[in-house]
């Protein structure tokens, strides 16, 4: 009769050491699962700022090419005859260009920070 009740707190106690174990590492799948939700709001944000500082870089680009070429055509006086109607639609495309520049640059500025990065 007492081996059987050896037995019987054995395997109870095993059993209660087992949950125990998975109670444990429950826990610590709950706290990775916490962190790597941070790590992919943090990921997320800095993908952001990349997006918008790089369309206002972009947009930059374009307005400097497109004021370059309205320079090359006011350059010389046979061409600023033939090319004047063309000449104000290079600075307007370079106004607009200016103007989506300062967009990205305005919502780059407005996210928060990328956490970690000093």
């Amino acid at each position: 009769m007492f081996k059987r009740i050896k037995v019987i707190t054995l395997l109870i106690t095993v059993l209660l050491a087992l949950g125990a174990m998975q109670l444990i590492s429950a826990g610590v799948f709950i706290g990775a699962l916490n962190n790597d939700k941070q790590n992919f709001n943090v990921s997320q944000l800095s993908s952001q700022n990349v997006a918008e500082f790089t369309d206002a870089w972009i947009s930059l680009n374009q307005a400097r090419v497109t004021l370059n070429r309205g320079m090359l055509r006011l350059q010389g006086t046979m061409a600023s005859e033939i090319n004047g109607g063309q000449l104000k639609e290079l600075v307007n495309t370079a106004n607009r260009l200016l103007a989506e520049s300062k967009e990205h640059y305005d919502k780059y500025y407005a996210l928060p920070e990328t956490p970690g990065l000093d």
